[in-house]
């Protein structure tokens, strides 16, 4: 690991904007480094620290992502700023994620050891959703259960359909039809759920079967009553 070239203390006051962004999104506060900080000099670092530090103070519970994408090198001095944040974050019980891009910071993390006790997620969305606490979250976690679920029901609503055009009823055919509408409706509500909080296959797999279940449902109901 490399050091900024200059650590010498500045009598400027800088521009942290130039070193670092923050947003927050569901209520966790994201911290994008700029490329510029790499090459800041030490002091200027420290006060870009102390600024997130700040931000921190103002939660009881800070869930923190701090975006390094924008880097391709870091030295240790920038290594130190990470870990006083994150043992701020420890501090006052709260969470600290990391999103990496670039290999060779991810080489400098691993180096330093960091890499097996921080989370780091080469995906944004993924180091946002590793700080967990949103239904949105909740959603993304359960989405593998609804979309298994939801198949379930579809396979149970497609059974009873396929009892009643064999003209096969073992257990009745309004017991069947019954479950069919149930199946469907459960099958349809778990999808959508999957699909409105999922995403990538959960989302394409939630959708399908809450169509299939909400046909199958609707077939059901129409026989039903006519």
């Amino acid at each position: 690991m490399t050091d900024p070239p200059s650590t010498g203390k500045s009598n400027e006051t800088p521009d942290l904007a130039l070193y670092l962004s923050s947003e927050e999104e569901n209520r966790k506060l994201v911290f994008i480094l700029k490329r510029e900080l790499v090459n800041a000099q030490w002091d200027h670092i420290s006060l870009v620290g102390d600024r997130i530090l700040e931000q921190m103070e103002e939660q009881k519970k800070p869930q923190v992502m701090i975006d390094l994408s924008q880097l391709e090198h870091m030295g240790s001095s920038m290594v130190a700023l990470l870990v006083k944040i994150w043992k701020q974050a420890e501090a006052k019980e709260g969470t600290v994620a990391f999103h990496s891009t670039h290999d060779g910071i991810n080489q400098v993390l691993d180096l330093a050891g960091l890499a097996k006790v921080w989370t780091i997620c080469d995906e944004r969305q993924d180091a946002l959703d590793a700080l967990g606490g949103t239904t949105e979250q909740t959603g993304r976690n359960l989405a593998p259960f609804l979309v298994t679920v939801s198949l379930i029901c579809t396979g149970i609503a497609a059974t009873m359909l396929a009892l009643k055009l064999t003209n096969n009823h073992p257990i009745g055919k309004t017991t069947e039809q019954q479950m069919q509408i149930g199946a469907g409706a459960v099958g349809a509500i778990l999808g959508l759920w999957a699909f409105f909080t999922a995403h990538r296959i959960s989302k394409r797999l939630g959708i399908l079967s809450a169509i299939v279940c909400l046909g199958l449902a609707a077939f059901a109901l129409f026989t039903m009553l006519n």
